[in-house]
């Protein structure tokens, strides 16, 4: 995401993997997650984390899914010069949260509104284009998941992703986001075992059919492996960041933070 060049990095990623299967493990991310999750035929739209204007998925990047249903014109030039523009708008003016990169918004419906959404990109394209924009934004944005829908070469690769990675040689967990004390202490103490057992649990929910219900119970373990891709408390200066969304650049909780990590580290098999 955030590049028009997104669906290369997966591919070679996908590529490394199958070439080095011993000495290179791509590791899940949040964004990756919610790629996922947007495939819930339940969503509207503007639910979607891909709908985010900043730049979650950057305007470019929906003509390399297109590649797969048909080739190019000269109206899609036009689309994405009219998405560059209106994304353009959206940063200068700061109005991430009331404007989504969907084609248009419901009208039967006011409940995106209660999440201060007030437009559709389309909204910011030139009239004379309007149309047009949302025809093939519609067009692009299910080209985009069709790419990643279960039994697909990317989709198949992407849910098959770990969620955590233990390197037992060189004793390192490796975990997208981070791991905290309590997440740390009741699933990892067992090192190599809980591991694993977090990993097919993941495996056993990523299909496109039941990741959204995994996801959303939060007693279930589906909550475990969102805060996996999703915490950042391993990092000084994080501290605000789960309740503001602030990171604090002079890292005050340092020696806080190194504290928990080591006491967790030091409970934790291998």
């Amino acid at each position: 995401d955030k590049g028009p060049t997104s669906r290369h990095t997966v591919e070679f990623v996908k590529n490394l993997t199958t070439a080095f299967p011993t000495k290179v493990t791509g590791i899940l991310g949040n964004h990756e997650l919610e790629l996922l999750r947007d495939r819930d035929a339940r969503m509207m739209p503007y639910q979607r984390y891909s709908s985010y204007t900043h730049a979650v998925v950057h305007p470019g990047e929906y003509h390399n899914y297109l590649d797969d249903v048909r080739s190019l014109d000269e109206k899609d030039d036009i689309v994405l010069d009219q998405l560059y523009e209106a994304v353009m708008e959206v940063y200068a003016f700061r109005a991430h949260s009331a404007v989504r990169m969907v084609p248009e918004l419901p009208t039967a419906t006011t409940h995106h509104q209660h999440y201060g959404i007030q437009y559709a990109i389309t909204d910011i394209v030139d009239p004379k284009h309007r149309d047009l924009a949302r025809e093939r934004l519609e067009e692009y944005q299910a080209a985009y998941l069709n790419a990643f829908r279960s039994g697909t070469d990317l989709g198949d690769f992407v849910e098959k992703r770990p969620i955590v990675h233990l390197a037992e040689n060189i004793s390192t967990l490796f975990v997208h986001g981070g791991v905290s004390h309590e997440i740390g202490m009741q699933y990892f103490a067992k090192g190599k075992e809980g591991a694993d057992m977090l990993n097919k649990v993941w495996w056993e929910h990523s299909h496109e059919g039941k990741l959204a219900d995994f996801l959303s119970r939060e007693d279930d373990l589906g909550h475990v492996v969102y805060e996996l891709l999703t915490y950042r408390g391993n990092h000084p200066g994080y501290a605000n960041w789960e309740t503001q969304g602030e990171f604090d650049d002079d890292e005050s909780d340092l020696d806080q933070v190194c504290a928990t990590l080591h006491d967790m580290l030091s409970k934790m098999d291998g």
